[in-house]
């Protein structure tokens, strides 16, 4: 099957070019370890265009899904007032696979999947940190089994788990299913709830990576590795130490939401993401409150050393980029039946499932009920967009209600969104965006990218002194450059250098300015380069490379190994 990648000019551009310069009308660079002003009360709105999309899924009475609706259909209000709709679409998610990218020899990619249409979806991140010990155990088997009845669904399924050691990916079913039946063949623990299946003896474990692989780089694992992955979700050997060693459990969550979403949010369509948990570190008594966390009192929060920000920029920044990658949420309630139906667990479940389009299920022992409706939601939805008033900048958290002509049909969609200082002004938490995607586990995939090594061998000085390795990024000048604001452009390109764990190099540069008609032209045939170099001592490196489109607030990154002799 022919596999499209919508940067395979810019690759080949980038494999023809021996000196590659970045198109630059004005600059500005940014040292490394600056911070940007945080503060929200010095933040200063920019007036600009703003599509605001939301996914809507119509049923009948009895859950099923409504198809051949129309725009005429349908009203939105965002706090009471009815908006004009701009843009309609019925998505049905296409009917194949996500499949692996396939980049040329030498270069590293956060596209990962090729895709034609809009792909369906569901992410089950199972919660270690936030879920007591006992109730682990019954829930793992019944994520296993979803998964073993789901193998030969055309949707991707992505399994994560929240631990001890932060959020991870355990497993994807997407392209040919094969490794993962094979491997959950051989995972003797799940021999009662599977299908029936031939169980033999499983293989060595290999060796865990230090940081997790990119979707790509899992969709191809081979057999062994999917099958250890599975073995130790189903062992919850880290539950013990994930569940009591987690101090600052509202902190990490939050974290682990603002990850997933970034690293999906290259993938056109709406998503399920389905979190396995007992609990919640945070009571949401409304929407538009901040969380009052349960673990302490008002706690200060970071994206990543060094650049702090307030607990309240941080998840206001983790619901947007989860309503920006169309993400919705389905709790599902680990405690399975519970003697207080109305506790503040369900009911924070409740409101932020509310919040994002999704559903809680609780009250129930059979958990993949819960599993399955939430994917079946990904498949077959509508999108309606309308553009806010530029001339409200008011912050504060904005009512959304979407409305059937049709009142026997049932609607469900994101029920609001918040209007702050990262919605119409990404400068706001530039800094910290840039650093936590340099740290977070996952690629991000909201600014599609590639990098090359110079080909060339390294500046040699003498033994054991730094040497000097260039490098180059290409991205497509759409994700960039402002087209409707006459040509501009405002990137951070930022790279650090980890060995053995430790960070050896951070540096960056920020780049500003606007294309005339020939450097347009230009670009949006090439794509958009960037090169650099580091200078680093011999060794083995994990280099991960970020870029930023601080007029979107759109976040890219990758990860390419080095090596100096």
């Amino acid at each position: 099957m022919k596999r499209a990648c919508s940067l395979c000019g810019v690759i080949l551009a980038l494999l023809s070019l021996s000196g590659l310069e970045f198109f630059v009308a004005a600059q500005n660079s940014v040292p490394s370890g600056s911070t940007s002003n945080l503060n929200p009360t010095t933040t200063t709105f920019k007036s600009k265009s703003i599509l605001v999309e939301v996914p809507a899924v119509v049923t009948d009475k009895t859950g099923n899904h409504i198809h051949g609706l129309n725009q005429k259909d349908f009203r939105i209000l965002e706090n009471g007032k009815e908006k004009k709709i701009a843009t309609f679409e019925e998505v049905t998610a296409t009917n194949r696979p996500l499949m692996a990218a396939e980049n040329p020899a030498g270069t590293y990619s956060n596209v990962s999947v090729s895709t034609e249409g809009r792909p369906a979806l569901t992410i089950i991140l199972f919660d270690e940190i936030n879920t007591p010990l006992l109730e682990q155990d019954y829930a793992r088997r019944q994520v296993v089994k979803y998964l073993a009845n789901s193998l030969n669904s055309p949707q991707a399924i992505e399994l994560m788990e929240l631990g001890g050691k932060g959020v991870r990916r355990v497993a994807i079913l997407a392209d040919d299913p094969s490794p993962a039946i094979n491997a959950l063949k051989k995972v003797k623990k799940v021999r009662g709830d599977l299908p029936v299946m031939q169980i033999s003896s499983p293989e060595p474990p290999t060796a865990a990576d230090n940081r997790s692989s990119s979707f790509a780089d899992f969709v191809r694992s081979p057999e062994r590795k999917t099958e250890k992955e599975l073995r130790d979700f189903l062992s919850g050997k880290d539950a013990i130490s994930a569940y009591f060693s987690r101090g600052d459990r509202l902190q990490e969550t939050i974290q682990a939401l603002l990850s997933i979403a970034w690293s999906v949010s290259g993938i056109p369509g709406r998503k399920s993401l389905i979190w396995a948990t007992s609990s919640l570190p945070l009571y949401l008594d409304s929407p538009s409150a901040e969380p009052d966390p349960y673990f302490g009192a008002h706690l200060p929060s970071i994206y990543a050393e060094p650049f702090a920000v307030e607990f309240s920029a941080l998840y206001e920044r983790a619901i947007e980029a989860l309503n920006d990658a169309q993400i919705s949420v389905y709790p599902v309630d680990m405690r399975g039946v519970t003697p207080n139906a109305l506790d503040s667990t369900i009911f924070s479940m409740k409101t932020l499932a509310d919040m994002t389009g999704g559903r809680a299920f609780y009250g129930r022992n059979d958990l993949s009920t819960g599993f399955e409706r939430a994917a079946e939601d990904s498949s077959s939805y509508y999108v309606l967009g309308y553009y806010l008033n530029s001339q409200n900048t008011k912050p504060g958290w904005r009512k959304l209600k979407v409305r059937l002509e049709d009142r026997s049909a049932k609607v469900r969609a994101r029920q609001g969104f918040f209007f702050g200082s990262t919605t119409v002004n990404p400068d706001f938490s530039r800094q910290a965006d840039v650093n936590f995607a340099l740290s977070s586990p996952f690629e991000s995939t909201g600014v599609p990218m590639v990098v090359r090594w110079n080909p060339a061998s390294p500046s040699k000085g003498q033994e054991g002194q730094k040497e000097k390795k260039e490098f180059a990024i290409a991205v497509p000048a759409t994700s960039v450059v402002d087209l409707s604001d006459r040509n501009q452009f405002d990137v951070d390109f930022a790279w650090e250098a980890d060995r053995n764990g430790s960070t050896e190099q951070r540096d960056g540069q920020r780049l500003k300015g606007n294309l005339d008609a020939n450097s347009l032209a230009q670009v949006k045939k090439d794509g958009v380069f960037y090169k650099n170099a580091l200078q680093l001592p011999p060794g083995d490196y994990q280099v991960h490379f970020v870029v930023r489109n601080n007029r979107s607030g759109q976040i890219g990154s990758v990860t390419a190994p080095l090596s100096i002799n």
